[in-house]
């Protein structure tokens, strides 16, 4: 019975390392905000960059570590809440 315990522990244990997050996690997690804020990957300069697909904006294209710090920094800021004209 313990060789079985020990069997189904080592097989857990291999699971959950297979399903841990992969070096490229933080790459697909900024992509994907990117994404939702409207920005997309393209080569400038021969450096890969988020650019803006809006017309408008601060910041038409930026580097990954850029949008990531915009993405950590969204990600821990409390919105701000106004009312009436004091927005």
């Amino acid at each position: 019975m313990n060789h079985l315990v020990a069997c189904y522990v080592a097989f857990s244990a291999l699971t959950l390392a297979a399903c841990a997050a992969s070096p490229d996690t933080r790459h697909h997690m900024v992509a994907t905000y990117a994404r939702q804020h409207g920005f997309q990957p393209k080569v400038v300069d021969g450096n890969e960059e988020y650019c803006s697909t809006r017309p408008h904006g601060t910041h038409q294209c930026v580097t990954e570590a850029t949008m990531a710090v915009y993405m950590d920094h969204t990600s821990t800021t409390v919105p701000l809440v106004c009312s009436g004209s004091s927005c």
